[in-house]
């Protein structure tokens, strides 16, 4: 019969169990990411169709009950959510979302004008509060203190976990 050397067994049991765990995590972050590109897509698409329709107009409420619905999913995955546009790229709660070049600088560009890099939603937003949300990122910023100004407005409308 073969001994069991009891300290290779613990190692290659160890081993393993940091496997599987990189292999949760990994699985985690492809979910974070392509919820996070969704994320962030509509969320450009909601900003940029304010310019071309009222927001109580019928074209918003498919993407606005899919943003909230996945803005949902991420929320029961991490908890709060973070948005963070640097330059050209964007993150979702630290995790990188890959796409290309253009969305994450159009999204950045529409938040420049209220000096606003990013956001973080502490409860999942209802369909009209995202519209709501869309319409006040695509309004003019305040003259003075435009991201202050951004806050105060956000919460004046009752978006204070926004």
């Amino acid at each position: 019969m073969t001994e069991i050397n009891l300290e290779e067994s613990q190692e290659a049991l160890g081993k393993a169990i940091d496997m599987a765990k990189m292999g949760e995590d990994h699985d985690l972050a492809v979910k974070i990411r392509l919820a996070g590109e969704r994320v962030v897509r509509l969320l450009f698409g909601l900003i940029k169709l304010t310019e071309i329709h009222e927001l109580t107009n019928d074209a918003f409420i498919k993407p606005s009950e899919e943003f909230s619905a996945v803005v949902g999913e991420v929320h029961e995955l991490l908890g709060a959510v973070h948005i963070v546009t640097v330059e050209d790229q964007v993150f979702l709660n630290d995790i990188r979302i890959r796409f290309g070049r253009g969305d994450a600088v159009f999204l950045s560009e529409v938040l420049a004008p209220h000096q606003v890099g990013g956001m973080s939603l502490h409860q999942v937003p209802t369909p009209e509060q995202t519209r709501k949300m869309a319409g006040l990122f695509s309004g003019d910023p305040t003259e003075t203190a435009p991201r202050a100004g951004l806050i105060e407005i956000f919460t004046d409308e009752g978006l204070d976990f926004i």
